[in-house]
């Protein structure tokens, strides 16, 4: 199972971007992407926000702009998804980067726009401030019709947003968007772990996601990547589990099956060797 590419085409119903006033059971549980930017502002929610490399708790007010092709998802707590009557809602929009065709590269005026655009590759969470005058904004767009009004309302919060100094970069410096990697088979595998780290894989099913056996696919990841691939499947495992242990008022034990891990032996196993902690040490330590 590959990233799931949307593709989205604002132009057949006039409009050069999309707004949705998003009310759900939950978010979409899919690490996709697509050619569009996205601005998202949370209003209700909570769980693991994972953008690239990142992996960080989401919860009400959170306000992200990502660019193009940049793979993603919003991966509520497991409550969500227990018939318990919660519900999400956010604000969400769509545009594509050259929306406003050549005029972001030759009008002056849009110099620092366009500045944010390139730097969104990395993911931009707004803070502070720019997120309480940021919702005013995004409500008046929701309520407005689409048209020359409503493109106007836009272009005043991007230039908000452009001129910000209370913001953070998502992903790590050194991240390189996978959804452009050469190794087309690694990338399958790396989409598919996103996807499906909280259940069991066996290396019998992640090597037939690329055509391989198991022998065959466990020299091939080494050699790719330098490690094998329950170290890394268990990486991806441990890191998520750090968050949750920041963030949630949950169990060890309950933490560690959200995570992946089928027992809590297993769990304080793999996290004292990726961290040197146990997980109870660990939360003594950030408490």
């Amino acid at each position: 199972m590959v990233s799931h590419f949307i593709k989205r085409n604002n132009k057949i119903h006039s409009q050069s971007f999309s707004v949705r006033h998003a009310k759900q059971p939950h978010f979409l549980k899919l690490w996709h992407h697509h050619q569009e930017m996205e601005l998202v502002l949370i209003l209700k929610g909570k769980g693991m926000r994972f953008v690239g490399d990142s992996m960080e708790p989401f919860g009400p007010g959170d306000f992200v702009l990502l660019g193009d092709q940049l793979p993603h998802k919003w991966q509520n707590d497991l409550e969500y998804f227990s018939g318990s009557g919660l519900e999400v809602e956010a604000i969400i929009i769509h545009f594509e980067k050259h929306f406003l065709a050549n005029a972001l590269e030759e009008t002056v005026e849009f110099s620092t726009l366009y500045n944010l655009l390139e730097i969104s590759e990395r993911g931009i969470r707004f803070t502070g401030n720019t997120n309480k005058r940021a919702e005013k904004l995004l409500r008046k767009i929701v309520g407005t019709a689409p048209g020359f009004k409503r493109l106007i309302l836009l272009l005043d919060l991007l230039g908000l947003l452009a001129h910000t100094k209370e913001y953070n970069l998502i992903t790590s410096s050194g991240y390189i968007n996978s959804v452009y990697e050469k190794d087309i088979k690694l990338k399958k595998v790396k989409d598919f772990v996103m996807n499906h780290f909280q259940m069991p894989i066996g290396l019998d099913e992640i090597a037939g996601e690329i055509g391989m056996n198991k022998t065959a696919f466990c020299r091939y990841f080494k050699k790719a990547t330098g490690i094998t691939f329950f170290t890394y499947l268990n990486e991806i495992r441990i890191g998520y589990a750090c968050k949750l242990l920041q963030g949630s008022n949950d169990t060890i034990a309950k933490i560690g099956y959200e995570s992946g891990f089928n027992n809590l032996s297993n769990f304080n196993q793999k996290f004292k060797q990726f961290t040197g902690r146990t997980p109870s040490s660990y939360l003594r330590m950030i408490e």
